[in-house]
């Protein structure tokens, strides 16, 4: 017997507002990897690693717009990421 529950939100425009920006860090970051794993060239040595993709965020989150964003957001899309590798 399997019992589920379903929720509805109801954000506010500021909220609302919010969880849209998260989805498009999540997009760009996870649109950013892939584009590193895709252009693998074996001449040029292995695509970087998990920790090497940690330390870009962390150096674009520094220098571009990227650090507005949530970096729990951003980190777990790398993760999400790995998990599909």
């Amino acid at each position: 017997m399997f019992v589920s529950h379903r929720y509805r939100s109801y954000p506010t425009v500021e909220q609302a507002s919010g969880c849209r920006g998260h989805c498009a860090d999540t997009r760009y970051v996870k649109n950013l990897a892939l584009e590193q794993f895709n252009l693998y060239d074996p001449r040029r040595g292995p695509t970087p690693s998990s920790v090497e993709r940690f330390r870009q965020l962390a150096e674009a989150r520094r220098e571009t717009w990227l650090g507005e964003g949530s970096s729990a957001v951003q980190q777990q899309a790398l993760r999400d990421f790995d998990r599909a590798l």
